[in-house]
Formats: structure tokens, sequence, C-alpha cells
């Protein structure tokens, strides 16, 4: 019986993950799974890489991140395209700022899930007031937002789902496996570790609380984990979520972007236009004129013939534009000894 790890890290998440996007992927598809989410912490930097693991093995790729909040984590699943915009957004903000609940009040195209040891309910449990934050969640996100159960062994693990399990129940809110899975494989444990030493600036030789207590926290088989987590509504309560994502982050045809041109306007003519307008200004009495000319004709030519006319004048509105705001730019590579760059 399949099902859909709804959180997962890879080794992009701020040292925070034990195995690369292509890894978890693999031991995904290797135990007959069909979709998983990738959630990395504050950030989504390795969607990409993810994409194109989950396009070649043929697996549903689901977008998320576990966004600090309020000193602890959520975790914010994409629905859609719109909310992967709008996690994007919450993202920026959260590397400025301390986000709060109030942050979150606009999304509407977010799934949320509580998280997992170091999740918002969880950290709540000790403090005494985890029912009034999953009530505000639940104004938050209503019907999209669920209490998410994991189990890695560690020895207070039964304990806080049963906690967890009792909130959900007073709130009347959906519980959902989560997973908080670290790494792909029992054996990457040793990586996840030393990766968390190098975050905690120590050794491996010294004792830290942060440091993984076991190597538990990996993706399990399905049959496997649901010996652990005998919660059947909560295994179909995170398909059902797996299912209503839908985000195609990288369509096979991407459409860049086009520049600003009046309705009569082509690209190549109005790009030969501004470099004769530059030419005769940054080379009035300059003995190397002919010299620069010759150079941009070749250049024009080369450009117009591999149509980058739209490309080099989108740039160009890129640095007008930065100019006018007193905004550094700076070339870089092969722009840097082009003659219609500069």
């Amino acid at each position: 019986m399949s099902f859909t790890y709804l959180h997962t890290r890879s080794h992009h998440s701020l040292l925070a993950g034990g195995s690369s996007p292509a890894a978890l992927v693999a031991r995904a598809v290797h135990l007959g799974m069909e979709a998983l989410a990738l959630t990395d912490v504050q950030g989504v930097r390795g969607a990409v890489r993810f994409t194109n693991a989950c396009r070649a093995a043929g697996l549903k790729p689901i977008y998320g991140a576990e966004l600090p909040v309020a000193g602890s984590y959520l975790v914010l699943l994409c629905a859609n395209r719109d909310g992967y915009g709008e996690l994007c957004r919450l993202l920026t903000a959260s590397h400025a700022r301390t986000l709060s609940l109030e942050d979150l009040h606009d999304t509407q195209n977010l799934f949320c899930l509580t998280g997992g040891r170091e999740g918002l309910l969880a950290q709540a449990l000790p403090r005494g007031n985890a029912r009034s934050i999953l009530d505000r969640l639940q104004t938050l996100f209503r019907d999209r937002l669920s209490v998410e159960l994991w189990h890695h062994l560690h020895e207070d693990d039964a304990a806080c789902l049963r906690a967890l399990r009792e909130v959900a129940a007073s709130c009347q809110v959906a519980c959902a496996i989560g997973g908080d899975v670290r790494f792909a494989r029992p054996e990457d444990y040793a990586r996840y570790d030393l990766v968390t030493c190098i975050r905690l600036g120590r050794t491996v030789f010294q004792y830290d609380a942060a440091r993984p207590a076991n190597a538990e926290a990996f993706l399990r088989a399905p049959a496997a984990l649901r010996r652990l987590l005998p919660f059947p509504r909560a295994f179909d309560r995170a398909s059902d979520i797996a299912a209503a994502c839908q985000v195609d982050l990288l369509p096979g045809h991407l459409i860049p972007p086009a520049p600003r041109l009046e309705d009569a306007e082509a690209a190549p003519p109005l790009l030969r236009h501004l470099c004769e307008a530059a030419l005769a200004q940054r080379y009035r009495n300059s003995p190397h004129k002919a010299a620069a000319r010759r150079q941009m004709e070749h250049e024009l030519d080369t450009i117009t013939t591999l149509e980058l006319d739209d490309f080099f004048l989108v740039v160009h509105e890129i640095i007008s534009e930065a100019r006018r705001r007193g905004i550094r730019y700076a070339g870089r590579g092969s722009a840097a000894n082009s003659i219609v760059a500069y």
C-alpha cells in the first residue's frame, strides 16, 4: 500500500538534511511511492534538482518548505502555482524578520502541517498553549490545516503523538502523516549527523542535544510506517493533500521575457539604434572608433542570427531601471568583452 511523504529535507536545507533531492526521489521510487514532497528549511533551494529527478523517475513532485514562525516551524505545501508564489514571498520575508502567525493571513493556496519535533504545535505542548495555537491556525488555514503525525522512535515520541492527537480531536482538526524525514536511507545517518555537527559548530566527538539521537528519520516503506503509525485516516488525509497539490514548476517550454516594443517596432532595428547612439557617444573622439564599429557590426550580425535581440533589449531595460533606482550592477563572463553589452 503506497503513501506520500509530505515532509522531507534534502541537503539543500541549511545543513539540516543528509540526502540529495535525487537520493530522496530514488528511495521513494524504490519503495513504490507515486509522489513525494520536498520541504527544506526556510527555502526552496533544491526545487529544480528535485523537479528534474522526479521527471526522470516518473514521480509526482510536491513543493513546500519548513517556514520559521514565532520561534518554531510550520510545514507549508503548495496547492498550485499561486501557492508557490505565496510560499516564496513568505520565505523572502522570513529572511528579513521573524514571522508571526499574523503574517500567514493572506495565504489562500497553501496547505499547512503543524510540523515535526521542532514544529510549532509540538513545541507548544510543554507550554500548555497548543490548543490556542491550533485554534489560530485553523482560523488562518481552515480545511487546509492538518496536525502532522510522526514517530522516530525517540523515548518521548509516543507521548507527544498521543498529545498531538488529543489536541487535534479537541479542535476538530484532521491529522495527516507527514514524515519529518531528514535523509533517504538508514545508512545516510552518518552524513546527516556530520552536517548537523557542522551547523552546530561541533566536532563529531562532541555531545550536543541538537544532534540526531538515532538513525530513524529516514524514508520508511509504507507498510513499516503503517505499523509504526496505525492511523488509517491520517494516511488517507496525506494522500488527499498529495492529490490536491498540482504545481507545474518547470513547464516543458519556457517563455522568456519580451522587451517593450511599440506596435510597429522590431527588436533588431531597435537594438541597432541603441548601439549606434551609444557608439557615437562613447567613441566620439576615440581613434578606435572604426575598430569599435567593426566589432559592433560583427556582434549585431551574430546576435540577429542567433535571435538574441530580444534578450539584449530585456537586459538593457533591467540595467536602465537599475541606473534609475541607483542600484549597482556589473557584467560577468563573456559579457565583459562584448561591445554591444558595453
